[in-house]
């Protein structure tokens, strides 16, 4: 196993800063990392959450928008454009326990 790269170095950093509530520490963070390692897909995926979190969603799109289009099977990063988008997953629409039931309509004797 290699071990981490500077870039690695600073993404790890701007997920702690995230996690922090230090969004413009993070976005640069995370930018450093891209600057260092622009195939990093955990810098651009964390470079796009930082942009969410600031309320930069149309900079924040497009950095979703070239992972997908890098790795259009990237689960997050498609994640990530729907949240940019206002789209909420239709699991987290509904609480856990109270998960909609489809059943067919009553049968009418007669």
């Amino acid at each position: 196993m290699n071990p981490p790269s500077p870039a690695d170095d600073l993404v790890l950093l701007g997920e702690a800063q995230l996690l922090d509530d230090q969004v413009e520490d993070a976005e640069l963070s995370f930018l450093q990392a891209t600057r260092l390692d622009p195939e990093n897909r955990n810098a651009a995926l964390g470079l796009g959450h930082a942009l969410v979190a600031r309320g930069d969603f149309s900079d924040a799109l497009l950095q979703f928008v070239k992972l997908v289009e890098r790795d259009p099977n990237d689960a997050e990063a498609q994640a990530g454009i729907l949240e940019c988008l206002g789209v909420k997953p239709l699991a987290a629409s509904y609480p856990a326990d109270a998960a909609p039931v489809l059943a067919p309509p009553p049968r009418v004797s007669g």
